[in-house]
């Protein structure tokens, strides 16, 4: 208990020291917090109609109504839930996978890496819009399909950082040391070298996050969003037939959208800061 507090002071101590990525903290947290207090903060259902259709922000409706007097307000606090939620369940099934595929590839090598890394280009070179659309249009979009659809196809990236790291660390000599002992692959994979080589990983997966709440906006955009559900996209693709009406609309979704992205980001680059064994030493 004390070496993990130890750890995490020092790990706080290295993340703290980029000011940018304490900022892109602070904006996530804001916005989990929202997404957490959302039935408490916003109790109105967003998907309430009301007689207001097209009213401005105001003391009743702190971002205005849309076209069917629904509060935009409730629709964003609720919809950080939805579009949260998808990020973040997606970049957990995009990080498992990346990581298991990157650690077999990199650690057996041979056959076994030829291919795991033809199949990881495979899913690199096909635009993941576009598989998305093909795979949410032959199956329901609903909130687990999307997100299942959107980790499924994120993970190429962590595989290779993975298998970058098991490449260079299994040669070391702990790893030898553990194989003269008479430990497993499998113990040695998991218990030996992953836990050296996962600090990419953590990183990449905070962008992953990001790239999901994007790419499920731009699914919303296009009508592919769960419609028994309010998350940004679905805001994004109502607002869009009526810019000229109200730009309340697509403003505070889209607000929403671009903060929550550039604190993840931030939030990566401190990753890396507190993360990199280089940096460490300084």
């Amino acid at each position: 208990m004390e070496s993990y507090t130890k750890n995490l002071k020092q790990f706080w101590s290295l993340y703290k020291r980029n000011h940018a990525a304490v900022i892109g903290l602070l904006l996530v947290l804001f916005y989990v917090a929202v997404a957490a207090a959302a039935p408490i903060l916003a109790p109105i259902d967003p998907f309430t109609t009301g007689p207001s259709s097209f009213a401005p922000p105001s003391d009743q409706f702190p971002m205005g109504t849309d076209d069917l007097g629904r509060d935009i307000y409730s629709g964003v606090l609720h919809g950080a839930r939805i579009s949260l939620s998808i990020g973040f369940i997606a970049a957990t099934i995009s990080y498992l996978v990346g990581v298991i595929v990157g650690a077999f590839s990199g650690y057996y090598g041979g056959k076994v890496d030829d291919i795991l890394m033809r199949i990881t280009e495979a899913f690199q070179v096909i635009p993941v819009l576009v598989l998305a659309l093909v795979i949410i249009t032959l199956f329901q979009p609903t909130l687990w399909n999307i997100a299942f659809t959107i980790g499924i196809l994120a993970w190429p990236g962590t595989a290779r950082l993975v298998r970058a790291e098991f490449l260079s660390l299994k040669q070391q000599e702990f790893v030898e040391a553990a194989r003269s002992i008479g430990y497993s692959n499998m113990k040695i994979v998991f218990q030996e070298i992953l836990p050296n080589a996962i600090p990419p990983a953590i990183v990449n997966t905070s962008l992953q996050v990001a790239n999901a709440i994007l790419l499920e906006a731009g699914l919303g955009f296009l009508g592919l969003s769960d419609p028994n559900v309010m998350s940004w996209g679905f805001l994004l693709r109502n607002a869009q037939r009526f810019l000229r009406h109200g730009w309340w609309l697509s403003v505070f979704p889209g607000v929403s959208i671009s903060l929550v992205v550039i604190g993840l980001n931030l939030v990566g680059d401190g990753l890396n800061d507190a993360l990199n064994p280089r940096l460490k030493q300084r």
